[in-house]
């Protein structure tokens, strides 16, 4: 009897230790994955305060699975395949590099215009159409006056996609770092155009003489 126990017990350990050294097998390894470096650079005025507001984007892009779509419709992220941090935190990053660093223009006034921006991720993720994979990134940019609950002065959607290599998912975030490149290269011209004009506006509005009496 005794001898049947104990035969019984190490046949239960072996199960233990056979369905742990399966499980342990059968879990993937996790991999994450980060965004390549950038050289955008935007040209603020010395008179002119960029502020970033806000960076909001919808469920998938506020967690770090990389996000993939296989139809118009459907919106799914890979489990073991992981962003260093979620898109938003990425983005928010990038802008920071952006806005705060040195301007080629100059130090910035202490009387500088104060400006929010507001940005929204629309994509930013892999999308499959049969045998093609691109990365695709979308995102909204918008420039407020500092006062609350004023229009914009200025919105744009920039929007790229880049061919993946392949079907992996390391040739995705590849793909979706070159496309988000794209976009924030784009972001940084277009915004030191729109404050280099708004400059000019506001230089000719001061040099008027002012009207006469009526």
């Amino acid at each position: 009897m005794h001898r049947c126990a104990a035969a019984r017990l190490a046949l239960l350990l072996a199960a233990s230790v056979a369905g742990c050294s399966l499980l342990a097998r059968s879990v993937p390894e996790t991999h994450q994955y980060q965004l390549a470096p950038t050289t955008a650079v935007a040209e603020i005025p010395p008179a002119a305060r960029i502020e970033l507001r806000n960076v909001t984007g919808s469920e998938p892009f506020q967690d770090t699975g990389i996000a993939y779509q296989t139809s118009p419709y459907r919106l799914d992220t890979y489990k073991f395949h992981r962003w260093v941090a979620p898109p938003t935190d990425l983005v928010a990053e990038r802008l920071h590099e952006i806005l705060y660093s040195p301007s080629p223009l100059g130090r910035e006034l202490p009387a500088a215009n104060s400006l929010l921006l507001d940005t929204r991720i629309k994509a930013f993720q892999e999308v499959d159409e049969g045998a093609q994979h691109t990365g695709v990134v979308a995102i909204r940019f918008c420039i407020y006056p500092s006062n609350p609950f004023s229009r914009a002065l200025w919105c744009k959607t920039i929007s790229k996609e880049s061919p993946a290599g392949g079907d992996t998912p390391e040739q995705a975030a590849a793909a979706i770092s070159l496309s988000f490149n794209q976009v924030m290269a784009e972001f940084a011209s277009d915004l030191t155009a729109e404050l280099a004009q708004a400059a000019t506006d506001a230089a000719g509005k001061d040099s008027r003489p002012p009207a006469g009496p009526q």
